[in-house]
């Protein structure tokens, strides 16, 4: 499971604060650390209207992601730290310089955002630096979402698509985790999911699911300030998850076969089962009764209670103690073979039974 941790907006606009960020995810276990590039006068325009007003510094929208911008420099100096921890560097575009200046710095992966996905001039770019690409649906239909899957498959991009709700934070009955089996199936291609719950949840059942990539939001503590903190796990709750997802994986790789394990547990398996001891002593040539035996562990091999259900009123050839344990060498080898023909009879009858 490839597990990106998105960070957004959450830094602030502080080349410090996005080092404190790589340094907690890269502790996390993630894959991959992941930022947004906004460029305010190639995306966005002074009456820009904000979609939620939550800044308390910033007039305008416009503003806000003036205030934001990093230099070519600064993104640099974040990607250079990233890959110094070994964190993949992926980065959504919302511009076409913007990829220009991603390109530059050598992105390991792009992420195209829900509101980009039918900016064709800019993926046209993005598809020609044959980096992966993880592609949004947040807020697509199923036909545009069909357009765009299709104009990648068209352009051979190497792409990832992923199911995603964009609400911020997503309650759990609208996160629609079925999207990702339907996804699979309906474009036969890799899918992950961008979950903005704030939860561990969905990302849990995304990974029984198969999807290829988590893309999850986080946040240095729940009482940072910033858009995205409502919707984000803190680094704890990162790192459970990732613990979690490595352990799921170990768990569904390793698998184990019954009949080998149980060979090796034999020496286990003896002094665990019970066997057959006599309650009293029993003399030679006395017919097998059930109520002569009781069933309690020993160190001593011994026969097992199907075989002594099907001795019933057979002859044992020497006389047993009580307390004894009851073996094979009570009888002799013709009627101990017989009895272990009927034992092997039913035993054929209950396994035929248990896989019908």
């Amino acid at each position: 499971m490839y597990i990106i941790a998105e960070i957004g907006q959450t830094h602030e606009g502080s080349v410090n604060q996005c080092i404190a960020f790589i340094d907690a995810i890269k502790k996390a276990g993630a894959n991959a650390v992941k930022f947004q590039m906004h460029i305010a006068d190639e995306e966005s325009s002074p009456n820009e209207e904000w979609r939620t007003k939550f800044s308390f510094q910033d007039a305008t929208r416009y503003d806000y992601w003036k205030r934001m911008e990093f230099s070519l420099q600064q993104w640099q100096t974040i990607r250079n730290y990233a890959k110094e921890k070994k964190l993949d560097f992926i980065c959504s575009p919302f511009s076409e310089k913007a990829v220009d200046y991603l390109s530059l710095l050598n992105v390991d992966a792009w992420k195209v955002g829900s509101g980009e996905v039918i900016s064709y001039n800019m993926i046209d770019k993005i598809i020609k630096t044959n980096k992966p690409i993880y592609i949004s649906s947040g807020m697509s239909d199923w036909n545009e979402i069909d357009e765009f899957i299709g104009y990648l498959k068209n352009k051979h991009a190497n792409f990832t698509v992923m199911h995603c709700t964009t609400q911020y934070p997503t309650p759990l009955e609208n996160v629609g985790i079925n999207n990702i089996t339907e996804m699979k199936k309906r474009y036969n291609t890799p899918v992950g999911l961008s979950d903005h719950s704030g939860t561990i949840y969905p990302a849990l059942y995304a990974y029984f699911l198969e999807a290829e990539a988590i893309e999850i939001h986080v946040t240095l503590s729940r009482y940072m300030f910033g858009p995205d903190v409502s919707s984000s796990l803190d680094i704890d709750e990162l790192t459970q998850l990732v613990k979690m997802l490595q352990n799921f994986e170990i768990l569904s790789e390793c698998k184990t076969n019954k009949n080998l394990v149980s060979q090796k547990l034999i020496d286990i398996k003896n002094i665990f089962s019970k066997k057959a001891i006599a309650k009293k002593n029993i003399d030679a040539l006395s017919p097998i009764s059930l109520i002569d035996f009781e069933f309690k562990k020993a160190k001593e091999c011994g026969i097992s209670e199907l075989f002594l259900r099907e001795a019933i009123g057979e002859k044992i050839i020497k006389n047993i103690k009580a307390g004894n344990v009851l073996t094979a060498d009570y009888f002799d080898k013709k009627t101990y073979n017989q009895i272990m023909k009927k034992v092997e009879k039913k035993h054929n009858f209950y396994v035929k039974k248990a896989i019908q």
